[in-house]
C-alpha cells in the first residue's frame, strides 16, 4: 500500500530494531505499531524522542485503540498522530501527506511525484456510482483504496457463502446448537461491517446478542438475512463488472523471497483487513508466492477466515527466516 505512493518503506521487525534503523539512516516519517515484541511503540518513541536531532521527525501511531485515553498515551510518548486500524487507505494517505508537508510546500520533483500519488487518496470518482441496496459501495470502494475490481470480487463471494451460512444458521438454532449458531452470527456481523453494509451487520449483532444471552431468536428474523442475501446475489450476478485480475500463474518462486516480504502481509491480516487479498497478488505477480498458496490464501481472504490465512503467513515466516 505504501509503495503505491511512490514511498520507499523499509519494514522493522520490532521496537528495538526500528530504533536502530531510525539511527542508522535517514527517514522522512515513522509509522509505529503499537503492539510490537521486544520493545513496544510507545517505548521505540520515548527512546527516539530522547535522541534531539529527532526531534523533527514524524512519528505516527499504528494501532486499533483510538478512545481518548489511548490517544493520549501516545501523543505522550511523543507521537505526531495515529493511523487507526483495520487501515483506511484514504485516511492513511490523508495522514501521511500532512505530515510529510504540513511545514512546507515541496519543490523538487520526486517530493512532488509522491504527494501527487498521496493526494490520489483523497479523490472520489465522479463516474455513475453503482448502487447496492444495503451495501456503501462507495465507502467500501475508499476502505480497498479505490480497487473497486476486489471489491466487487470479495462481495460476490460473500453472497454467495453467506446465503448458505445464514441457512446453517436457521438449522442450528432449530436444533438447539446455539454454540454454533452464535459462531456464525459473529461471522456475518464482523464480515458484513468490514463490507460497509451496516444494517447487515446490525441484524446479526442483534441475532448474535440474543443467542449469547439466552433469548428467544424468531426464525423468521433469520429467513430475512437469507431473503435479502439471496436479493443481494442476484442483483451482483446481473451486474457485468470486469472481471478480477488474473494472478499470473507460476509455481516458480523467486529465490530473494525475504521475512519483510510478508511481515506487512501478517499485519493486514491481524488486523481482518481485505486490502491483503491486494498484497497477496502482489507477491504473486513478484513471484514470491507460488499458484497454489496464492490461490489458497485468496480464497482464505475472500471467505473472510483471516486467522487461517494469517496461518499460513505464519508459517511462510518461518521459512523465510
Amino acid at each position: 500500500m505504501l509503495s503505491s505512493l511512490n514511498l520507499q518503506v523499509s519494514i522493522a521487525e520490532n521496537g528495538q530494531v526500528a530504533v536502530e534503523m531510525i539511527k542508522a539512516q535517514a527517514f522522512d516519517i515513522v509509522l509505529m505499531d503499537i503492539q510490537m515484541p521486544v520493545m513496544d511503540g510507545y517505548s521505540a518513541t520515548k527512546y527516539i524522542r530522547k535522541l534531539s536531532q529527532f526531534n523533527a521527525l514524524p512519528i505516527i501511531a499504528m494501532t486499533a485503540n483510538v478512545m481518548k485515553e489511548d490517544l493520549q498515551k501516545c501523543q505522550s510518548a511523543g507521537m505526531n498522530g495515529h493511523i487507526g486500524k483495520p487501515i483506511n487507505f484514504n485516511q492513511m494517505a490523508e495522514t501521511i501527506r500532512n505530515h510529510l508537508y504540513k511545514q512546507s510546500e515541496p519543490t523538487d520533483p520526486v517530493a512532488l511525484q509522491t504527494e501527487a500519488q498521496l493526494d490520489k487518496g483523497k479523490e472520489v470518482k465522479n463516474d455513475e456510482q453503482i448502487e447496492i441496496a444495503g451495501v456503501d459501495v462507495e465507502r467500501a470502494i475508499k476502505r480497498l483504496g479505490g480497487n473497486d475490481k476486489a471489491f466487487w470480487s470479495i462481495i460476490k463471494k460473500f453472497a454467495r457463502n453467506q446465503i448458505e451460512e445464514t441457512i446453517n444458521l436457521n438449522q442450528a438454532l432449530v436444533i438447539g446448537d446455539l454454540e454454533h449458531a452464535e459462531r456464525i452470527a459473529h461471522s456475518l456481523k464482523g464480515a458484513s461491517a468490514n463490507l460497509c453494509m451496516d444494517d447487515l451487520s446490525k441484524r446479526a449483532a442483534e441475532i448474535e446478542k440474543a443467542i449469547g444471552s439466552g433469548e428467544q431468536v424468531e426464525l423468521e428474523q433469520v429467513e430475512d438475512l437469507t431473503e435479502f442475501l439471496r436479493k443481494l446475489h442476484k442483483q451482483l450476478s446481473e451486474l457485468n463488472q470486469e472481471d478480477t485480475p488474473l494472478i499470473k500463474r507460476t509455481n516458480v518462486v523467486s529465490l530473494k523471497v525475504t521475512k519483510e516480504d510478508f511481515i506487512q502481509l501478517e499485519a493486514l491480516l491481524l488486523s481482518c483487513d481485505t486490502q491483503s487479498v491486494e498484497q497477496v497478488r502482489e507477491l504473486a505477480a513478484n513471484h514470491k508466492l507460488d499458484e497454489t498458496t496464492s490461490e489458497r490464501l485468496i480464497d482464505l481472504i475472500e471467505d473472510f477466515e483471516f486467522e487461517e490465512a494469517a496461518k499460513v503467513v505464519a508459517h511462510l515466516l518461518e521459512k523465510s527466516a
